[in-house]
């Protein structure tokens, strides 16, 4: 998984008018499902990767199961802000978000 799927880590090239290669870059926190995912842009992480709560067994962060899905959900993002000229979730905090 990527992790970090934005706007800005999409890159298009154009050698032919009618052929466009889409590349992704930045896999500086790309990671497998059983990472923790407390990584990424918030505007564009899913809802469940932004909710940890504390155990009440160890007292530490607990982190929601890792999916393909969060890449999913940030290309759902990238699209919708491309559709439309903004995001669809705005804030200037995380919590915001």
């Amino acid at each position: 998984m990527h992790r970090d799927l934005k706007l800005n880590n999409v890159l298009l090239m154009n050698n032919d008018p009618d052929n466009y290669l889409v590349k992704v870059a930045d896999f500086g926190i790309a990671g497998l499902h059983q990472d923790k995912i407390d990584a990424g842009t918030p505007a564009y992480m899913a809802p469940e990767s932004l909710v940890t709560y504390i155990s009440k067994r160890t007292g530490k962060p607990v982190y929601p199961v890792t999916t393909n899905a969060i890449d999913v959900w940030a290309i759902g993002i990238m699209f919708f802000a491309m559709l439309y000229g903004s995001r669809p979730f705005l804030g200037k905090t995380s919590k915001e978000l």
